[in-house]
């Protein structure tokens, strides 16, 4: 099994361009891209596997799906949770673009290795046993 692991160079708006590039190089059918991403609509350390779908609000699933003109691919996406003030350690006044590029906390940290390690376990389940059983595993 031949696997390629790719980081889009573009920002996230535009990240149905490299999608399409990476599919066309390497002649991947679409139906075999696995797109992980983070999602601030999950909470912080949440894992969520689905084989195919809509893009949710999420402008880089936008580009992605309108580039390829497709939603049939799978999707991991990791919760990073929304910019809540009470929860934050940082006092955070920001916009959700602020809150989504901003650092970090130690706690928050902590939570996304977890999520880290689940997140590669999924993707090397998907890989291996199929997208179905990453979805009943990880889900």
């Amino acid at each position: 099994m031949r696997i390629i692991l790719a980081k889009p160079r573009t920002f996230m708006n535009l990240s149905g361009l490299a999608a399409v590039s990476l599919v066309q190089s390497f002649r991947i059918p679409v139906q075999n891209l696995i797109v992980v991403y983070d999602e601030v609509a999950l909470p912080l350390g949440t894992l969520r596997v689905r084989a195919s779908g809509g893009h949710g609000g999420h402008n880089g699933m936008k580009s992605i799906i309108s580039a390829l003109d497709s939603e049939q691919f799978a999707r991991i996406r990791i919760g990073i949770g929304a910019a809540e003030e009470d929860s934050q350690e940082q006092s955070f006044n920001g916009s959700l673009v602020d809150y989504v590029l901003s650092r970090f906390t130690n706690a928050e940290e902590k939570a996304l290795e977890d999520v880290i390690d689940r997140t590669c376990d999924a993707l090397e389940c998907a890989l291996t046993k199929g997208i179905d059983v990453a979805m009943n595993r990880y889900n």
